[in-house]
C-alpha cells in the first residue's frame, strides 16, 4: 500500500491523501501541515473511486461506476459530512479530476480503459 494523490487544502493548513493501490484507493485521508494524527475524511465505503479535488468547504471525489460505466461526480461538505451527488459522467476511466476557485467548471481527463 502507498500514499497517493497528495493535495494541499486550499488554506494550506492540511495536506490530504489516499490510501491504497493506484486504481484501488481506499479513503481519503487528511493530515495537519504542522503536526498531528491523520483523520479520515472520505471513505470507500461511499463509493470513493479517486480522483478527488479539494476546496475550501469540502471535496469533490467520483463514486465507483456503475454497469453502464457511468460515474457520479459527489461533493462532501467537510462541516456536516454530507454527501450530494453533483451529476453522472459518461466515461468511467476518469483518471484527474480538477474544480475552477469559483466551482462554475469542472475539469476531467479521461483514460482509456486498463491504460493507467
Amino acid at each position: 500500500m502507498t500514499l497517493t494523490q497528495p493535495q494541499a487544502s486550499p488554506d494550506g493548513k492540511f495536506l490530504y491523501y489516499t490510501s491504497g493501490w493506484y486504481g484501488q484507493w481506499n479513503d481519503v485521508w487528511r493530515i495537519p501541515t504542522g503536526a498531528g494524527e491523520p483523520t479520515k475524511v472520505v471513505e470507500r465505503a461511499l463509493g470513493f473511486e479517486g480522483p478527488y479535488a479539494v476546496v475550501d468547504d469540502g471535496i469533490y471525489f467520483l463514486r465507483k461506476a456503475d454497469r453502464k460505466e457511468q460515474v457520479d461526480l459527489c461533493f462532501l461538505t467537510l462541516a456536516t459530512g454530507k454527501v450530494r451527488k453533483i451529476l453522472t459522467i459518461d466515461q468511467s476511466h476518469v483518471s484527474f479530476l480538477a474544480v475552477s476557485p469559483d466551482r462554475r467548471t469542472i475539469f476531467t481527463r479521461q483514460a482509456k480503459a486498463g491504460v493507467t
